[in-house]
């Protein structure tokens, strides 16, 4: 509103609405075009930049090279956290792998595959990448023996306990998980909690 005047905006948004794209769906997607094109510096006093004749192929547009910015952003700040993660994963591999019939709990290669994970699985394991190269939490991966590197289910371990347990889009355990679940706990999670007691 620095650029423009109400009356403006609201002409702009009028010629832009569609049967598709109502009004208010329009000043929503002006809005974040504006964002976009803000945050990539462009000049927002002149009105074309302001007022782009076709709005959605412009939010498209500034919408796409915005995310590949924060893409390249988040590869570079996941490379670090990476790094960082690497011994602590290692260690990880000797203490929490473990197989039981069917079913292995697999350590993570590296964080990128925590991320894959997630999309993947469709649940929300990629946003713990950095707790888990701060050594907050640790993530493992439930896979069957026959398809070791298929995602299936994935684990959230704390201080020794399951937190989670989550597979496609965060459905519950099946009965075959679930069993395997508890007795990982009983036999690989409940020594190495007594263990962390003891020596505490």
């Amino acid at each position: 509103m620095q650029y423009t005047t109400l009356h403006k905006v609201e002409r702009y948004c009028s010629q832009q609405t569609t049967e598709k794209q109502p009004y208010f769906a329009v000043m929503r997607l002006w809005r974040d075009y504006l964002r976009f094109a803000v945050r990539l510096g462009y000049n927002t006093k002149n009105s074309f930049v302001l007022f782009p004749k076709r709005l959605i192929q412009a939010h498209d547009h500034v919408a796409d090279v915005v995310q590949k910015i924060e893409e390249k952003e988040l590869r570079e700040k996941m490379k670090l956290e990476n790094e960082r993660a690497k011994s602590l994963l290692e260690k990880y591999r000797k203490i929490y792998s473990w197989t039981d019939g069917g079913l292995s709990v697999v350590v993570p290669e590296d964080l990128f595959s925590i991320r894959e994970e997630g999309h993947t699985l469709h649940h929300c394991v990629a946003n713990y990448t950095q707790d888990v190269a701060d050594g907050k939490t640790i993530i493992l991966f439930i896979r069957r023996n026959s398809e070791l590197t298929k995602p299936f289910y994935t684990i959230e371990v704390t201080d020794e306990s399951i937190r989670q347990c989550q597979g496609f889009g965060h459905c519950e355990q099946t009965e075959e998980v679930k069993n395997f679940v508890d007795a990982y706990e009983q036999k690989v999670l409940k020594p190495l909690k007594l263990l962390a007691q003891a020596v505490s």
